[in-house]
């Protein structure tokens, strides 16, 4: 399912609630129609500014190379270690979660950067 399509769907679900409580107050036909329309609209527009958000927090928090954070942890590595960084993505051997490598730190071999979820 595309972006697009699950922000319609929700928009749609969300609507027919949003719509049972127009009816409650009196409002239906044509002008709850056009309502309806803008309404899921909106929703569809902010479900995309959402995402776009989170999508830049995630890339935000990716240590590129020349950046001072990407610098900062291959300083730390030993020669293997950065091998075994630049061979993403890989699976946690605890939760079997594939992971990029970039999250890789030296005492996380057997724990994944997804900690909380991991057992």
């Amino acid at each position: 399912m595309t972006e697009k399509e699950r922000a319609e769907q929700l928009a749609a679900a969300h609507w027919g609630y949003v719509k049972g409580l127009l009816a409650v107050h009196c409002i239906e036909g044509d002008f709850a129609d056009i309502v309806g329309f803008h309404y899921r609209t909106a929703m569809a527009h902010g479900y995309g500014h959402g995402v776009e958000d989170e999508r830049n927090r995630m890339f935000a928090e990716i240590p590129l190379p020349g950046s001072a954070r990407y610098e900062e942890i291959h300083a730390e590595l030993t020669e293997g270690e950065v091998a075994k960084f630049a061979s993403y993505p890989e699976v946690c051997r605890t939760c079997n979660r594939t992971f990029c490598g970039l999250s890789y730190k030296p005492d996380a071999v057997d724990k994944c950067s997804y900690r909380e979820a991991c057992p």
